[in-house]
């Protein structure tokens, strides 16, 4: 049958590989990732607010290909109804930095204690 190398792993334990985090840089991980989705947010939502409205969107290559699509995603509804989720998602953006805020004046005044 031939030598196929597993009989050098027999006897031996594999285990994956542990990553220690330092218990201060789990809360600053999580600040910046606080920090990445609030922007994500913000662009999302100005980008769907904005583009439905511009060149951009009428002069898109995938509209050439449909002409049903073409009088479905230049109708004056759809656009709005884009640019309403843009909406809804500038208001995530404002409420969770809101709480981002919050959250850091908290953390400051438990450290200045």
């Amino acid at each position: 049958m031939g030598n196929s190398g597993w009989g050098k792993l027999q006897g031996r334990s594999i285990t994956a590989p542990t990553v220690s985090l330092n218990p201060s840089s789990k809360p600053l991980m999580n600040r910046l990732l606080a920090v990445a989705f609030i922007l994500f947010c913000f662009e999302i939502g100005v980008f769907l607010v904005v583009v439905p409205w511009s060149q951009l969107w009428e002069h898109n290559v995938l509209l050439a290909y449909s002409f049903q699509l073409r009088g479905l995603l230049l109708n004056n509804f759809f656009r709005g109804a884009v640019s309403g989720l843009g909406v809804v998602d500038l208001a995530l953006g404002f409420s969770e930095l809101g709480r981002f805020w919050k959250s850091l004046r908290l953390v400051n005044r438990s450290g200045a204690k």
